[in-house]
């Protein structure tokens, strides 16, 4: 009996969220994650994500080999981006490349002041004899 009544009181504030935010999506956790995105570079498959987090509040985007191999040192990049649930670019790192290992992660460093905030990033990956630029998936929102 208690479940159902916390569960139906936990409903009810998720709804009166939902609706006092106009029915954006905006999560409260602590990080939000982008769905993974797939592409091809040099015949090498890659994944990227992008994630959001409110702790450290900032954005992070994630690129790696698909089957998680280790890389030379330079294969794949990562720029994080934070942008204002209005669409603007707050701020963005600087492209960072794997230095060996499984996977290159790109950060920000700050924010723009307390409102919503997601993570939309930029990935490179060797094509053989250069780079190829993919964009994430946008994360979806948090508050900070």
């Amino acid at each position: 009996m208690i479940t159902k009544k916390l569960g139906a009181g936990m409903l009810g504030l998720f709804l009166a969220a939902a609706v006092v935010s106009g029915g954006a999506t905006v999560v409260q956790a602590a990080t939000s994650s982008s769905s993974v995105g797939y592409h091809t570079s040099g015949g090498v498959q890659y994944f990227n994500r992008a994630d959001v987090d409110n702790t450290n509040k900032r954005a992070a985007t994630t690129t790696g080999r698909a089957d998680n191999a280790v890389m030379a040192s330079g294969r794949a990049g990562s720029q994080g981006r934070l942008f204002l649930s209005s669409g603007t670019l707050c701020t963005q790192g600087a492209m960072t490349y794997n230095n060996g290992g499984t996977f290159a992660q790109g950060r920000t460093s700050t924010t723009c002041g307390p409102q919503a905030h997601y993570s939309y990033g930029v990935s490179n990956s060797w094509n053989g004899s250069g780079y190829d630029a993919w964009y994430t998936y946008r994360s979806p929102s948090l508050n900070f």
